[in-house]
């Protein structure tokens, strides 16, 4: 059965650890559905890991829609969520369309946080997260991704909301976490924040240069990935 909001309240409820992890098209999304995952966050970090783009600014609603649309095809069990930053969250809301919060380090706001640096380190920007995280529960928002936030801090705003808080870089005390699938599987060789953890390291450029030496030097393919014609055709042909 496909997980859904209530079900991740209830989650919240018991003291259940979310499970959340991004993905930008069809066969990562089904690898982590089929995994058991409970969410899938089509994020707009799609930008720097598959576009190669600079930042999250440049990357387009309607380029968003094309993964979305890649990666719902794959989920047959679980949620499926995206970065929201809009002013109309009661709005949404209202239309029964459930809305994901992000606040602390939010990377469409880099130019303004003034790099990608841990938030709320002092008292009043810690205050300031506070009260927003009030207003986005308050406004309708069903969860909150809290990204690069001290784990005090992270584990007082999970406390004292109802709705759940993944985080990223916020400690272990959301009711959630989640990772961007490239930095979890090791490809992203470039991008190595404290707060990621590598389970694997895939590297898909020593695979590539495998090929090329196999290729170069005739052993691949071999007759294991060959297909045969029988002699007495072949000797038949003109």
């Amino acid at each position: 059965m496909r997980k859904s909001m209530l079900s991740l309240l209830e989650k919240k409820g018991k003291n259940e650890k979310i499970t959340m992890l991004t993905a930008y098209d069809y066969l990562s999304a089904k690898a982590v559905d089929e995994a058991g995952i409970d969410v899938i966050l089509v994020g707009d970090s799609l930008a720097m890991v598959v576009l190669g783009l600079e930042d999250t600014l440049s990357v387009s609603l309607d380029e968003m829609l094309v993964f979305t649309k890649a990666v719902s095809r794959a989920a047959k069990n679980a949620l499926e969520g995206g970065e929201e930053i809009c002013k109309s969250i009661e709005m949404i809301s209202k239309a029964k369309i459930p809305v994901v919060a992000h606040l602390g380090l939010t990377p469409q706001a880099i130019n303004a946080l003034g790099g990608y640096k841990v938030q709320g380190k002092n008292y009043e920007a810690a205050q300031k997260l506070l009260k927003d995280s009030r207003a986005v529960e308050s406004a309708g928002a069903s969860m909150l991704v809290l990204e690069c936030v001290p784990t005090k801090l992270a584990q007082k705003i999970t406390q004292e909301l109802k709705i759940p808080t993944i985080g990223i870089g916020a400690g272990k005390y959301c009711d959630g976490q989640v990772l961007v699938y490239h930095d979890l599987l090791g490809i992203n060789e470039d991008f190595k924040p404290k707060f990621v953890k590598r389970y694997v390291n895939f590297n898909p450029k020593e695979a590539v240069k495998e090929y090329i030496k196999e290729v170069k030097g005739g052993i691949f393919p071999s007759a294991d990935f060959s297909f045969d014609l029988d002699d007495e055709w072949l000797d038949k042909l003109y």
